[in-house]
C-alpha cells in the first residue's frame, strides 16, 4: 500500500513477473494486505489504480471487492488511470 500525495487514501498495488501470472499469487497477497488494512491498521477504505486497458488488473480488482470510481488523467502523465475503491467497513 502507498499513500500518494494526489489521492485522498492509500492505494493497493500489485504486479507479477510473467512466469508467476495467473497462479493466484496476486489475489492471495492482495487479500491478505486488505485484511491487514482492516484489522490491524483500522482503515475504512483502500483505493487501487490501473490502466484502462489492463484487463487482468481490472478483473483482479473486481474479485477483491473494489468498485470502479472514475477514469482520471493525473497532472504530468499522458495516460489515463482508472481509480477503484474498496470499503473495508460497512
Amino acid at each position: 500500500m502507498l499513500q500518494r500525495p494526489q489521492l485522498p487514501r492509500v492505494d493497493l498495488g500489485f504486479a507479477c513477473l510473467p512466469a508467476f501470472r495467473q497462479q493466484g499469487f496476486a489475489y492471495e497477497a492482495a487479500a491478505a494486505v486488505l485484511a491487514d488494512a482492516r484489522h490491524r491498521l483500522h482503515l475504512e477504505d483502500v483505493g487501487a489504480l490501473s490502466s484502462p486497458d489492463n484487463e487482468r488488473s481490472i478483473a483482479l480488482s473486481g474479485r477483491l471487492g473494489f468498485d470502479f470510481v472514475e477514469t482520471r488523467q493525473f497532472p504530468g502523465q499522458a495516460q489515463l488511470t482508472n481509480i477503484y475503491l474498496h470499503k473495508l467497513v460497512p
